[in-house]
């Protein structure tokens, strides 16, 4: 009998734990609510009608009483007869939130304290045919840290957020970071079933690429059973590779008293998986099935890619590099810090991972970093970056913090990084795991306290390289991210090629400029990022007044970095004028945040021999909140977005330095074609002009080729604009667009903007945009949900741009208005 299971997620119940309760019997009388699982209390909680949402999103500080009660979850379920007769019947929680008791049947089977991990419990003696009571009593977890600091006492008085939250295995992010507001809460946040099985089961699959190249490739297969009842007879697994023209079966014999086997596979010319913008994502399909007695006990499936991955960190005059490399190939990196979707577990489902990749896909991204503040994402988050070709920089659940060096902790990380390891380690899209965010940097700089002991240490330099070196030896680590101090001028850090540059963000006397001075250049950017305001959609959800009076606004309680709104009020000053519409505020700030964004990464990558990539803060959010992500919590790109783009294109033309442009070809073809720089006014009209011939083979730069002095007259610097336009046989490949001084100081032409919409489909526009001047970062805002093809553009003078607008619904009226904001609007929307 192959192994049987039984999902128990969907309708439960719950209610408030009434504290006088002594026995199970207890719970019996009312109070009890609806509850759906996965989830998590708040969810639940407001499902039920018990508070308010659009209030939990407005006012987050009012629902702290959550956090500090018990709460109760009660499940009733019936069994299929075969289940009962099992071997072996195993209850299965994927992710439990996090302090809790697990009871069936009025017995406690099990206590959990890390929502990390899945948590199993053998409850083959307890099930019955029909009416089982599955009860999960979770308590708070703020007074269990408690208890634990009083026990072991403070690590620091210096910290980065609530103190309690290194004791306790549980998402960093909850109690509160600069992205999202404390709701610590519980809940159970992913799928709980029973698996019952008979004899014996595949306990792990792992799949590693031992050598490959274009014309052979080793693969080593290991697998390992958990043995349920010894049998004298042999068990025997047999392995079915496919995919890509590939067919080979093999069998593994294990005697009676083997668990593990592995072996070899050597396959001829394979094709290779690839990160996207190097070759295709290809995965080959592995099907193990178990056999025993002459019948069928398990089947366990995975795909895997046939790639090797390493950092280059060979050291030369400039210090340390850092140079992922993927099938010995050189990689350039772009891409972001990745945030958990929502910032109550078990509420974003395992699809919604879906369309926010594929935005990062669509801009050209090709690593994610699983920030150390977060969680381990589902399987469905791996399998689809492994699908579209984003490499994962893997962080360890550590950040900002010192954590216990007790060895209740360490026994308690050990079996947490064992499962993760072997939960991750087959995905082709892992590419370096990472021990900790900017600990080791921290402690270095005092900023955890001064004189203190490095409490955690062990576990970044000796327990975690230990177990990865045992359990996933062909994958790169490294101990920590490092951290640079704000007040400091070089972000670089030789001891691991890898720099955090915050000192613009975090810079306190005034704006910065990520390029003072111009020609500091950190090998490999982990962290760097500026502030910006959500869309109107979430802004609308926030409770309070807005005063923009003296061109500023009461939003304060949802920027969640102390004084985090007086800066991107400075920096928005330095390029506007401040308005007193908030939807010309909002555009104001997204428009900022791109620019600041857009000139650092091309810097970086027009200095593409010496930095080798860069991941901005942050690609999403958590909550409806100011801050450094390109899509917001709805899923609603801002204008960096829109910017990344274009910055991250396979073919960059772009200003490097003063009087200056390059093209940068990180494509996989090569380029022959014709570089227009174009000068002129806001009418259009030519001012001046340089054309040059480009000749790039793959993944190669241009030479710096100097403009003409006339494109920097002092007499252009507020009217004129530069138009960079690399093109081949009426073909644009690439374009950039330059102006010479901030918005406020430039003499916009007014003009009109002429739009016309067509239907494509029923549920999709084709809009065409007109104008005789220019219009800068014009955004076009859809009349309802939609997803637009381009946004936040420069429109140049009589030169038509379509935008493609695809509603998630049908499509509205033709006739319903179109919002457009751009530079030369100064008096709020532009209604068409």
């Amino acid at each position: 009998m192959e192994k049987d299971v039984l999902q128990l997620d969907g309708s439960w119940e719950f209610k408030e734990f009434p504290e006088t309760a002594r026995r199970m019997r207890d719970l019996d009388g009312g109070g009890w609510m609806r509850a759906t699982v996965p989830s998590s209390i708040y969810t639940c909680l407001a499902e039920a009608g018990r508070i308010d949402r659009s209030e939990l999103d407005a006012n987050p500080d009012d629902f702290g009483w959550v956090s500090q009660v018990s709460w109760i979850f009660r499940k009733r379920f019936d069994v299929r007869p075969s289940m009962t007769d099992s071997d072996r019947v195993n209850l299965i929680f994927d992710g439990l939130d996090t302090v809790s008791h697990v009871w069936l049947n009025d017995k406690l089977i099990g206590k959990t304290e890390n929502m990390f991990i899945p948590h199993t419990f053998d409850v083959t003696d307890l099930l019955k045919p029909s009416g089982n009571v599955l009860c999960v009593k979770f308590l708070p977890a703020l007074i269990h840290a408690e208890r634990l600091i009083q026990r072991y006492g403070r690590l620091s008085e210096h910290h980065f957020g609530d103190i309690r939250r290194s004791y306790l295995r549980k998402a960093q992010y909850q109690f509160g970071s600069a992205m999202g507001p404390a709701l610590i809460g519980c809940g159970i946040f992913r799928s709980v079933r029973l698996e019952a099985a008979r004899i014996a089961q595949i306990d792990n699959l792992h799949v590693r690429t031992v050598d490959c190249n274009q014309h052979a490739a080793d693969i080593r297969i290991a697998i390992t059973l958990d043995r349920i009842r010894h049998i004298q007879t042999p068990l025997r697994c047999r392995m079915h590779l496919s995919g890509g023209g590939l067919d080979i079966t093999q069998d593994l014999n294990f005697d009676a008293d083997e668990d593990q086997h592995s072996t070899l596979i050597h396959i001829e010319r394979p094709i290779l998986w690839w990160p996207a913008g190097y070759g295709v994502q290809h995965q080959y399909h592995l099907k193990a099935e178990l056999f025993g007695n002459d019948s069928h006990l398990d089947t366990v499936e995975t795909n895997f890619g046939i790639r090797n991955i390493r950092i280059n960190r060979t050291a030369d005059e400039t210090g340390n590099r850092f140079q992922f490399e993927v099938n010995e190939v050189p990689i350039h990196i772009k891409g972001a810090n990745w945030m958990p979707l929502s910032v109550l577990p078990g509420e974003a489902a395992a699809s919604d991972y879906g369309p926010v990749l594929k935005l990062a896909a669509d801009a050209h991204f090709n690593m994610l970093r699983i920030w150390g503040g977060g969680l381990y994402e589902s399987p469905a988050f791996y399998e689809e970056c492994s699908r579209l070709g984003i490499l994962l920089w893997q962080d360890f659940m550590f950040a900002s913090a010192y954590y216990p060096d007790r060895q209740w902790f360490t026994n308690m990380i050990t079996t947490e990084v064992r499962t993760v390891i072997q939960r991750l380690r087959n995905y082709p899209c892992l590419a370096l795991w990472c021990g900790n965010s900017r600990i080791d940097s921290l402690h270095e700089d005092g900023r955890l306290g001064t004189g203190r002991k490095f409490y955690g240490k062990g576990i970044y330099h000796t327990l975690l390289p230990g177990l990865l070196s045992e359990m996933d030896p062909n994958r790169d680590y490294i101990p920590s991210t490092p951290f640079s101090e704000e007040s400091s001028n070089s972000c670089h850090d030789p001891g691991s090629g890898t720099s955090h540059s915050w000192n613009v963000w975090n810079h306190y006397a005034g704006p910065q400029d990520y390029l003072v001075p111009a020609d500091r250049v950190p090998r490999f950017v982990t962290e760097f990022g500026l502030q910006s305001l959500p869309g109107m959609e979430t802004i609308s959800s926030f409770s309070g007044k807005y005063n923009f009076s003296a061109g500023s606004w009461e939003l304060e309680k949802h920027n969640y970095q102390p004084g985090g709104q007086q800066r991107m009020a400075r920096y928005m000053a330095e390029e506007f004028t401040p308005s007193q519409h908030i939807s010309r505020a909002v555009w104001q700030s997204q428009v900022t945040q791109a620019r600041a964004v857009r000139r650092y990464v091309e810097h970086l990558r027009s200095h593409s021999s010496i930095n080798t990539g860069c991941l901005f803060w942050t690609l999403n959010d958590s909550a409806p909140a100011i801050s450094f992500s390109a899509i917001d919590n709805r899923g609603n790109p801002k204008a960096l977005y829109y910017y990344a783009r274009r910055f991250f294109a396979p073919v960059l033309v772009t200003l490097a330095g003063a009087g200056q442009v390059m093209v940068i070809n990180d494509s996989s073809k090569r380029i022959t074609a014709t570089l227009d720089c174009r000068l002129l006014d806001f009418s259009g009209r030519l001012l001046d002009q340089m054309q040059l011939p480009v000749a790039l083979s793959p993944m190669s730069s241009s030479s710096r080729y100097p403009l003409p002095k006339s494109f920097s007259r002092p007499e252009y610097q507020r009217t004129a604009f530069l138009h960079l336009c690399l093109s081949a046989d009426d073909r644009t490949i690439a374009e950039n667009v330059h102006f010479f001084a901030p918005d406020k100081y430039l003499q916009w032409v007014p003009g009109d903007i002429e739009l016309e919409v067509s239907p494509e489909h029923s549920n999709a526009w084709q809009v065409s945009l007109t104008s005789e001047v220019v219009a800068g970062d014009l955004q076009l805002i859809a009349p309802c949900a939609s997803q637009l093809s381009d946004n936040f553009f420069t429109l140049l003078p009589g030169r038509a741009k379509t935008i493609r607008i695809e509603f998630n619904n049908k499509a509205p009226s033709l006739q319903t208005p179109v919002e457009i904001f751009s530079a030369n609007l100064n008096h709020g929307p532009n209604c068409l």
